[in-house]
């Protein structure tokens, strides 16, 4: 039996290597030679998509989506055009189940049977051999060619009728992606409480929220690695082919759409060849981030301030950070300078910001240490400025001396001390 295969993108390669390791006659089609190359070194033929329709009894696509299957196959000068009658048509691409159905159509008025075999498992079970195959087409015929299937997979089901393979395939994704996202929620909750992902995932992965899905995506988030074994431009695809076939049908699929969005913005930020991990990066983002303004958060908490927790509760992700000193006006006397309004129940609503850093009752040398210690000292993207409400007379003075000393315990963090002009104090007054 000749079997042909056009196709050889990140699932499709060690795919064919499986199909030539149990012995089949193989030949192989791609638009990427190197790609090519490689599997005619490890035994294989290479064609044109044309000779594949001539010459082999089986023709396997593995291509992105629905337009690319119908172009190989239906397209002008196509596959079908030069296959037998009687020969088959295996297409382990992930598509719209009606696409699925219509190419089967066109294929029957030639004499031509189709199997729509789409796969679970991403690339390293593709490199393993145990992908997961749901097929949709004739008993008959999957009864014949189920053994191909099982050359490059562990389970091999039917699911139904042509179409019903890809429809299985979406329903499989929309689970995919729901675990990723929830794995992306937790693991980052516990990295922002301060416990360590790993150990997390070490604690819960036997128990009742392991998955499959967990095992493969966790380790991956917590190293950070974001190598493609399925991209998510693939998985937008694949729900996009979801919504619209739940839409066909008038079914709800809020979770889906929501995901989608999501997946959406990571495209929108250049991550659409990254992995499909890489959603924690939504919720890990460093386009999101804490601006700490030290004077106006002091008087927080009856006025006490709990500053350093709420550094540390910020972390990697506080990048902007205000400077001034100021009084606690909840202390006796402080009203003769600079008064600030006390409410009915006691509380400050407004203060003076100083620029000159130690003038004031906030104690920054806690707050530098705390700083150096959640590293954000360390950052590229992190800025340090200062403020003088309140004072304006003296913004100049206290502008180089905050930065002056902002620079000495913050080494590396660039600070912001622009010029006042000279008319400055008449504006803010």
């Amino acid at each position: 039996m000749k079997i042909g295969l056009i196709g050889l993108g990140i699932m499709g390669k060690p795919m064919a290597k499986n199909l030539l390791k149990a012995g089949y006659d193989l030949t192989v089609s791609d638009l990427n030679q190197a790609s090519v190359d490689e599997i005619v070194a490890a035994g294989a033929k290479a064609a044109t998509n044309a000779e594949i329709g001539e010459t082999c009894d089986v023709v396997l696509t593995m291509v992105p989506n629905s337009p690319q299957v119908k172009a190989v196959m239906l397209g002008e000068d196509g596959v079908a055009a030069h296959m037998k009658p009687g020969s088959v048509f295996i297409d382990m691409s992930s598509i719209n189940p009606v696409a699925s159905k219509e190419i089967a159509a066109e294929l029957a008025k030639r004499g031509i049977e189709m199997l729509d075999a789409p796969v679970s498992g991403g690339e390293p079970k593709a490199i393993d051999g145990t992908l997961s195959f749901m097929v949709g087409g004739k008993q008959e015929v999957f009864d014949q060619y189920k053994d191909i299937l099982g050359a490059m997979g562990a389970s091999v089901v039917r699911c139904g009728d042509v179409g019903a393979g890809n429809t299985t395939k979406l329903a499989n994704q929309i689970i995919v992606a729901c675990n990723i996202q929830a794995l992306s929620e937790a693991l980052t909750l516990a990295k922002m409480a301060g416990v360590d992902p790993e150990l997390v995932f070490q604690a819960i992965r036997g128990g009742l929220a392991g998955s499959t899905v967990m095992n493969a995506k966790a380790p991956m988030m917590i190293e950070g690695n974001d190598k493609p074994g399925f991209k998510i431009d693939l998985h937008i695809k694949d729900l996009n082919n979801a919504l619209n076939a739940s839409h066909a049908i008038n079914m709800p699929v809020p979770m889906t759409a929501h995901l989608m969005e999501v997946m959406q913005e990571l495209k929108n930020h250049d991550e659409g060849s990254c992995d499909h991990d890489d959603i924690i990066r939504y919720y890990d983002s460093p386009a999101l981030g804490y601006l700490y303004s030290i004077p106006h958060t002091f008087h927080y908490d009856g006025g006490k301030g709990d500053i350093e927790r709420n550094l540390r509760y910020a972390r990697k992700h506080l990048k902007h950070v205000l400077f001034a000193d100021t009084y606690d006006y909840t202390k006796l006397f402080r009203y003769n300078i600079n008064p600030a309004p006390l409410y009915a129940n006691g509380t400050v609503r407004a203060h003076a910001h100083i620029g000159h850093l130690g003038e004031g009752d906030i104690d920054f040398e806690r707050i530098f240490k705390t700083l150096r210690e959640i590293g954000f000292n360390e950052q590229e993207d992190t800025i340090a400025t200062f403020n003088p409400l309140g004072f304006p007379e003296r913004a100049v003075t206290d502008g180089a001396r905050t930065r002056e000393i902002i620079e000495k315990n913050l080494v590396g963090v660039p600070s912001v001390a622009q010029p006042m002009p000279e008319d400055f104090g008449m504006y803010a007054r």
